[in-house]
C-alpha cells in the first residue's frame, strides 16, 4: 500500500490515495486521487521528474478528483511515482508485467515483394499473428556508420476491420514524436497490401548523424487495441583522419543540399594540379581569432584560407557564448518552495536580491499582486518583503517574485485554524414530549460541528425531531418531542477539541398526590394535585366520566398545582375522582364523602353526646392530612340543652375566630377547620362538650403528612476516572410517612443545571455515580422522596474532580549498585491521567520479609532515586508507583538484588584523535580527556616514557568516568609517549598516547655556490641541525642584488637541499639566503652564502663532465617482501611482493617445497615488477607457509609468509 509522508501533524489534504497498479507492458495504466477541497493542485511525479501532459500521459483534474493516466506502459514506465500536495507526499508504483506474445521469436517480413504467391504471404501472415498482437514484423536494433543512410520496417495486421486502417507514430526516447521532425534526414513512409490487408510502415534515417544514436520506439494503435515496440540505433563515428577545420569553411564544386549551410566553393573553380609546397605547421586558427581583434577577421581568414565569413563569424560567437561564464542569478537568498500557515494569521515572505536597486514584481497565480489593505511590498535593503495580512482562504495560491526573466516562486498553503469548545455543553434531564437544546459556545462561527450520540454520528437528515440551530459562535442540537429513547450521551466534536453531557427523558410523575375528602352538606370540597412539570395538564375523572366544569364545580391549573373545587356539596357530589396527566399512564385517586348528620329527638335533659362520623376513621380516632391541603372536622354533639364545645390541642384550650386554623360551633355540633394544613398543626386534638345534664369528651389525633427534609451533604468516596460513590445520612424529618428513596443531582462546576442520576427513588444512602468526565470539577447533592413529594435539594457536597490514579511504572531498572547505595530508573507511566503525576513512591524490603518500607519520606518528582543507607550483603526487592491527588498507581518492580558493588572491568576508551600522534606548537596548551570505564572507582595514574610526571608542569585531574592531563604552555621538552594506567585490585588497563610538540626549524647550514652558468645558480646547502621536533616540508630562496641590497623571492618551495637560481643580470653580484620550513613554519634565521657571487659575462666556456654510462643489470632483490596474510576459508585471497632486477627475472611460487605457479587453484601474475599469487577459494588444506622466488642470470631472491585460514563464521 502507498505510505504518506508526512513532514508534520496536520490534517491530510487527500481524501482518497492512489494505489500501487500492475498492469501488462502495453497496456494503459490509471492512477487517481480525491483531495477534500476544490481546485488543489496536485503535482505527479516519476522519481525526481514532473510528470507533464503529453503524448501518452494525460493528466486530468475535474473537481477533487485528480487521475494520471499512462497509455501503452513501458518498461521505462515502471517504478516509483510520488503525488505532492503542499507538504504532503504520496508514494505508489507501477509494475510492468510482461507480454507472453513479445517474447516469441517472430519472423521478419521485408516491405519489398518477392516471387513468392498470395497464398504463401497469407500463410506467413497467419504464422506471424499468431505470434504477437498487432505486428507482424517489428523494428530491430540498428547500426549505422555516420553519414550512412538506414532503414526501419514494420508490417501490422489490418485485417481486423474492413474500414480502419492501423496508425502508426515513431517516437524518439519517451516522448518525441518523429512526426514533426521528418525533412532533410528524416522520412515516414507507408504501403499497403491489398489483398493479404498487410501494412508496412518504415522509418528512414538520412545522412545519419552522431546525435541521432537512442532509443526508438513504433506505436500502434488499432481500434481500441495499442500495441508498441521498442529498438535502439547506434551511429559510428567515421574513421579518425586528419581533418583539416578549416575545410568546412570552404566551397566544394558540387552543389548539394548540405551545401546551403556553410559550404558555398561550388562557385569557385579548382585547379586540377596543384604545385606541391612544404608542409606547414598545423595552426589552430580559432584560437588566433578569439584572441584577435574584429577589425583583423576578415585578414586572418584570407591568411588561412576560410572564404565562408559567414559561417565563420556564426561560429565564433558559439563558442564565445560557450567560453563565457554563466550569468550569476539575480537573487541571493530565494523564497522556499511551500508554505503553510493557518487562517488569519500574518504571513512575511522574505528573499534576497543581489543589486539592491533592482525593482521586483510579485504575481500571485500569475497575474501582478497590487498593494491593497492587507497586502504590503517593502524594499529593505537588499531584501525584497511581501507581506500579507490576515489570510483567508483565498490567499491559497502560488506566489512568485520576478526580475526581468528570472522568478522565484512560493506555493502558500492556507489552513482552517481548529476549532476549539468555549463553553460546554451542559447535563439535561426531561421530560418526554419537551423540546430539548444541547447548546455549546465554540471559539468562531460557522465552523463544522460533528454531533454523536454514544460514540455513534448522529444523522441530521434522517431524523426529523433532529435539527441543528447557529447563532454565532453558538451551535445547538435541538431535539424535538424528546423520548425515553434519546436518553444518552452526547459529544459535539471539533476540529480543536470536543464536549459531551449526559441527556436523561425521564417519565412524569407527580410531585404531590391527592387526599381523600370528607366534607358537610352545603360545604366546599377542594382536591388539589402537584405534577413535577408547570407545563404537564390533566384530566378529572368522576366514577370514569370526565368532570363538566359548571358553575358549582371549578376546575383550575395554576403552575404546578392542579385544583378542583365543588361549592355546595350536595348528596350526588359523594363519588370516587381521579386525576390523570396528559399523555402518561399515571392514574390519581381520592373519595370525597359527605357527613351526614343525623338528629334525633330526645327529651330534655339529655346528656351531651359526641357523634364521630368520619370516613377517615381509623385507629384511636386517627386522622390522616396531607400538608397544604384543607381540613374541615365536623364533629355533630348533641345534648339537651345545647352543650358547651371546647377544642383542645396538647392539652391547650383553643380559641375560636377567625384565621388559618378556626374552631366555629353551631347548633347541632362543632367544626375545626385548617386551611392549608401545616407540619406543625399534627398532633393530639380533643374535644369536650358539657351542660347541666353531664359531660362527654373524644380524643382526635391528626397527622399532617408533609415533604421531608433535605438530607445531608453527600460524601464523596472512592473517586475514579469517571465514577465516585456518594454517600449522604438521611433527613432528620421524614414527613410523616417512611422514606420511599432519594434522588441524586449532580452538575458541572461551571453550570448552572442539575442532572439527575437515577430516575426512580435510589432505596440506598450511598451510589456510585458513573458516566462522569474525567478532570472536570463536579458537585452532587441528594433530595429525599416520601409518598407526599420530593423534599428540596439538600447541601451540594464538596467540589470534586473525577481523577483516575497514573497507571504503573515502566522499565523499572537498577542504574548503580554500591556497597551501600542502590541508584534505580523507570519510566514515567503511559498514561498519566489528566490529574498528572505529584511524584513517585519508591519501597523495598528484604527478601523473605512481608512490610515494604518507604525509601523517601515524600514522593519524589524525577523517575530516578537513590536508596542510600543500606546493609551490604542485604538482598531486596523494590517497587515504585506513581502518586496523584487520586491515588497511587500500580507497582513497578525491580529485583531481587544483594546490595553489593559490581566490579567491573578497567577500560580506557581512547578518542580517535588520539590514537595517533598529537601535534601541538610550542606555546600552545595540551588538554587531553580521555574517557574509561570501572567499578568501583579505579585507580588512575599518568607517567611520560616510564617516569611520573612533574606536577608543577602537568596537571592531571581524575573522575570517576575521564581524567584530563593539561599543560598550560607545552614545550619542547614535553613531547614524549605518556602512558595511562587504570586499575582496580588486580585488573590493569594500559594505553600509551604520544605526543609531539613542534617548533621552528633552524636555519640551514653550509650554503654555498656550487656552479654559474650563464644567468644561473646552481645552490647547495645542508639541512638545518634543529628540524624543531618535525620533519622538514621544503625550502625557500631569496636573491640579493648588491646594487640595491633588496631581497627578492627566487623560489617559494622546493623538497631538495639545492636549487637553481635563474634570470640573474649579467655583471651584478648577488646573495643568496635560504629558510626551512616545517609543520610549524619557517626558520626565523636563514642561511647565506659566505660570500656574493658575480654573474659574468659571456664568453666564458664550460667544460662538462665525461660522460660515464651507467649498467642497467641488477640481481633480483625484493623491494616488499611478502606479508603474513589471515583469509577466510572459501574467499580468495591474494600474496604480493615487489621485486627489483634487470634482466626481467622468473617468477615462481611455492607452497612448502611444491611449485603452485601452474596450478588450476592458483593464478600468478607479474607486472611492472610487482608480483601477485591468487589463492582461489582456498580450504584448510591449502594453509601454510607460502614463498615467491625470483630468478635471472645474476642472481636469485626469495621471501615467504605464512597463509593462516579461519572458517567462515
Amino acid at each position: 500500500m502507498p505510505v504518506a509522508k508526512k513532514p508534520g501533524e496536520h490534517v491530510s489534504p487527500l481524501s482518497q490515495s492512489p494505489q500501487n497498479v500492475s498492469v501488462p507492458l502495453g497496456h494503459q495504466a490509471e492512477f487517481s486521487a480525491e483531495t477534500t477541497r476544490v481546485g488543489t493542485r496536485v503535482s505527479w511525479r516519476h522519481g525526481d521528474k514532473e510528470i507533464r501532459s503529453g503524448d501518452r500521459v494525460s493528466i486530468k483534474s475535474v473537481g477533487k478528483r485528480h487521475t494520471l493516466t499512462v497509455a501503452a506502459v513501458t518498461a521505462e514506465d515502471c517504478g516509483s511515482y510520488s503525488l505532492h500536495v503542499g507538504t504532503t507526499v504520496v508514494e505508489f508504483t507501477l509494475s510492468g508485467e510482461p507480454n507472453e506474445n513479445s517474447n516469441n521469436d517472430v519472423k521478419q517480413v521485408t516491405g519489398e515483394t518477392t516471387g513468392n504467391s498470395n497464398n504463401d504471404v497469407k500463410q506467413d501472415t497467419e504464422e506471424a499473428r499468431s505470434l504477437t498482437g498487432l505486428f507482424l514484423t517489428t523494428p530491430q536494433d540498428g547500426t549505422v556508420t555516420a553519414g550512412d543512410d538506414i532503414t526501419f520496417s514494420a508490417q501490422v495486421d489490418g485485417s481486423g476491420s474492413i474500414r480502419k486502417k492501423p496508425q502508426v507514430r515513431w517516437f524518439k526516447g519517451k516522448w518525441m514524436d518523429l512526426a514533426g521532425k521528418t525533412g532533410k534526414h528524416l522520412t515516414l513512409k507507408e504501403t499497403v497490401n491489398k489483398d493479404t490487408k498487410v501494412f508496412t510502415f518504415s522509418l528512414c534515417i538520412i545522412a545519419a548523424k552522431e546525435s541521432f544514436s537512442g532509443s526508438y520506439r513504433c506505436e500502434v494503435v488499432f481500434g481500441d487495441v495499442t500495441d508498441s515496440w521498442g529498438f535502439n540505433v547506434s551511429v559510428i563515428a567515421k574513421e579518425s583522419q586528419t581533418e583539416d577545420i578549416r575545410a568546412a569553411f570552404k566551397r566544394t564544386r558540387t552543389g548539394s543540399e548540405d551545401a546551403g549551410e556553410l559550404d558555398f566553393s561550388a562557385l569557385l573553380k579548382k585547379r586540377d594540379s596543384r604545385a606541391s609546397l612544404p608542409a606547414e605547421p598545423e595552426v589552430d586558427v580559432w584560437e588566433i581569432l578569439k584572441s584577435a581583434k574584429p577589425c583583423d577577421y576578415e585578414k586572418i581568414a584570407l591568411q588561412h584560407g576560410i572564404t565562408d565569413l559567414r559561417g565563420m563569424l556564426t561560429r565564433l560567437n558559439a563558442m564565445k557564448k560557450r567560453a563565457a561564464p554563466p550569468k550569476a542569478s539575480a537573487f541571493l537568498s530565494r523564497l522556499p518552495p511551500t508554505l503553510q500557515a493557518m487562517r488569519g494569521e500574518r504571513v512575511r515572505l522574505v528573499l534576497q536580491v543581489r543589486d539592491r536597486n533592482t525593482e521586483v514584481t510579485w504575481l500571485k497565480k500569475g497575474k501582478e499582486l497590487r498593494p491593497s489593505g492587507r497586502v504590503m511590498m517593502e524594499a529593505l535593503g537588499d531584501k525584497r518583503v511581501l507581506v500579507i495580512n490576515k489570510l483567508s482562504l483565498d490567499d491559497d495560491a502560488e506566489y512568485s517574485c520576478r526580475i526581468g526573466d528570472e522568478i522565484c516562486s512560493l506555493e502558500l498553503f492556507v489552513q482552517e485554524p481548529p476549532v476549539r469548545v468555549v463553553s460546554p455543553l451542559d447535563d439535561q434531564s426531561v421530560l418526554p414530549g419537551q423540546e430539548v437544546e444541547l447548546e455549546c459556545e465554540l471559539s468562531e462561527s460557522g465552523a463544522s460541528v460533528q454531533w454523536l450520540k454514544d460514540g455513534q454520528e448522529v444523522c441530521l437528515s434522517k431524523c426529523p425531531r433532529l435539527s441543528e440551530r447557529r447563532d454565532g459562535r453558538h451551535v445547538a442540537l435541538v431535539i424535538a418531542d424528546a423520548e425515553e429513547g434519546d436518553t444518552g450521551r452526547y459529544t459535539a466534536r471539533t476540529t480543536g477539541g470536543e464536549t459531551a453531557c449526559l441527556l436523561i427523558v425521564e417519565e412524569e410523575h407527580v410531585s404531590e398526590a391527592v387526599a381523600d375528602v370528607a366534607v358537610k352538606a352545603s360545604d366546599q370540597a377542594v382536591f388539589r394535585c402537584m405534577v413535577a412539570d408547570e407545563t404537564v395538564g390533566g384530566t378529572w375523572i368522576k366514577n370514569g366520566e370526565p368532570v363538566e366544569p359548571s358553575q358549582r364545580v371549578h376546575v383550575s391549573h395554576e403552575g404546578r398545582v392542579h385544583m378542583l373545587v365543588i361549592d355546595h356539596m350536595q348528596p350526588d357530589d359523594e363519588a370516587d375522582y381521579s386525576f390523570i396527566p396528559d399523555g402518561h399512564a399515571l392514574y390519581l385517586s381520592t373519595m370525597l364523602g359527605m357527613i351526614e348528620v343525623k338528629v334525633q329527638f330526645v327529651p330534655r335533659q339529655v346528656p351531651p353526646k359526641i357523634h364521630l362520623d368520619c370516613r377517615n376513621k381509623m385507629l384511636d380516632n386517627a386522622i390522616v392530612v396531607i400538608a397544604g391541603n384543607k381540613l374541615r372536622l365536623d364533629v355533630p354533639v348533641t345534648g339537651d340543652p345545647e352543650p358547651t364545645v371546647t377544642w383542645y390541642k396538647e392539652g391547650e384550650v383553643m380559641a375560636s375566630g377567625e384565621g388559618r386554623v378556626m374552631v366555629r360551633s353551631y347548633t347541632g355540633g362543632s367544626a375545626l377547620t385548617l386551611q392549608g394544613a401545616e407540619r406543625g398543626d399534627g398532633g393530639r386534638y380533643a374535644i369536650a362538650v358539657d351542660n347541666p345534664a353531664g359531660v362527654d369528651s373524644a380524643d382526635i389525633t391528626i397527622t399532617v403528612l408533609d415533604i421531608p427534609d433535605p438530607p445531608s451533604a453527600p460524601t464523596i468516596s472512592d473517586v475514579g476516572d469517571d465514577v465516585c460513590t456518594a454517600t449522604w445520612e438521611p433527613p432528620h424529618y421524614n414527613g410523616g410517612a417512611a422514606l420511599l428513596g432519594y434522588v441524586v443531582e449532580r452538575k458541572k462546576l461551571s453550570s448552572r443545571r442539575w442532572m439527575k442520576l437515577n430516575v426512580r427513588p435510589w432505596a440506598e444512602s450511598s451510589m456510585r455515580c458513573e458516566r462522569m468526565v474525567e478532570g472536570v470539577a463536579y458537585q452532587i447533592r441528594v433530595c429525599a422522596v416520601n409518598p407526599v413529594g420530593t423534599s428540596l435539594p439538600g447541601e451540594p457536597s464538596r467540589t470534586f474532580v473525577p481523577l483516575a490514579p497514573p497507571g504503573p511504572p515502566s522499565h523499572v531498572t537498577v542504574e548503580a549498585v554500591t556497597d551501600s547505595t542502590v541508584t534505580l530508573r523507570w519510566r514515567p507511566p503511559e498514561r498519566g491521567g489528566a490529574g498528572g503525576i505529584d511524584g513517585y513512591h519508591l519501597e523495598y524490603r528484604r527478601e523473605g520479609e512481608e512490610t515494604w518500607v518507604s525509601a523517601s519520606p515524600c514522593p519524589c518528582p524525577l523517575p530516578c532515586l537513590r536508596v542510600s543507607g543500606l546493609s551490604t550483603g542485604d538482598r531486596l526487592q523494590f517497587r515504585v508507583s506513581a502518586v496523584n491527588r487520586a491515588g497511587h498507581s500500580a507497582h513497578g518492580h525491580a529485583g531481587p538484588l544483594v546490595v553489593r558493588e559490581i566490579v567491573e572491568r578497567p577500560k580506557i576508551w581512547v578518542p580517535r584523535y588520539l590514537r595517533h600522534t598529537l601535534t601541538r606548537r610550542v606555546g600552545d596548551s595540551i588538554n587531553i580527556l580521555v574517557p574509561f570505564q570501572g567499578k568501583p572507582r579505579p585507580k588512575v595514574t599518568w607517567s611520560k616514557d616510564g617516569e611520573p610526571l612533574d606536577p608543577k608542569q602537568v596537571s592531571c585531574r581524575s573522575g570517576d568516568t575521564d581524567t584530563i592531563l593539561f599543560v598550560r604552555s607545552a614545550s619542547r621538552g614535553d613531547s614524549g609517549l605518556y602512558q595511562l594506567r587504570v586499575e582496580i585490585d588486580s585488573l590493569v588497563d594500559v594505553v600509551d598516547l604520544r605526543v609531539q610538540v613542534i617548533d621552528r626549524p633552524g636555519p640551514p647550514v653550509r650554503v654555498e655556490v656550487l656552479e654559474v652558468s650563464g644567468c644561473s645558480v646552481s645552490l647547495r646547502w645542508d639541512k638545518p641541525r634543529d628540524t624543531g621536533n618535525s620533519d622538514i616540508t621544503g625550502y625557500s630562496v631569496d636573491k640579493q642584488d648588491t646594487k640595491s641590497m633588496e631581497w627578492f623571492k627566487a623560489v617559494a618551495h622546493v623538497h631538495r637541499c639545492s636549487s637553481t637560481i635563474s634570470g640573474l643580470v649579467v655583471g651584478n653580484f648577488y646573495n643568496f639566503r635560504v629558510f626551512a620550513h616545517n609543520d610549524c613554519g619557517s626558520s626565523l634565521m636563514a642561511g647565506v652564502t659566505p660570500q656574493s657571487t658575480l654573474i659574468p659575462k659571456p664568453g666564458w666556456e664550460w667544460r662538462p663532465p665525461p660522460f660515464v654510462p651507467r649498467d642497467p643489470s641488477e640481481a633480483p632483490s625484493f623491494t616488499q617482501p611478502l606479508s603474513d596474510v589471515r583469509a577466510v576459508q572459501g574467499f580468495p585471497c591474494l600474496l604480493t611482493c615487489s621485486v627489483r632486477a634487470h634482466p626481467k627475472p622468473h617468477i615462481a611460487w611455492f607452497r612448502g617445497e611444491s611449485c603452485v605457479s601452474e596450478e588450476l587453484g592458483f593464478r600468478s601474475l607479474h607486472s611492472q615488477g610487482v608480483c601477485t599469487l591468487e589463492v582461489r577459494r582456498p580450504g584448510p588444506a591449502l594453509a601454510g607457509c607460502y614463498s615467491c622466488r625470483a630468478t635471472n642470470g645474476l642472481g636469485e631472491a626469495s621471501t615467504s609468509c605464512q597463509l593462516t585460514l579461519r572458517p567462515l563464521p
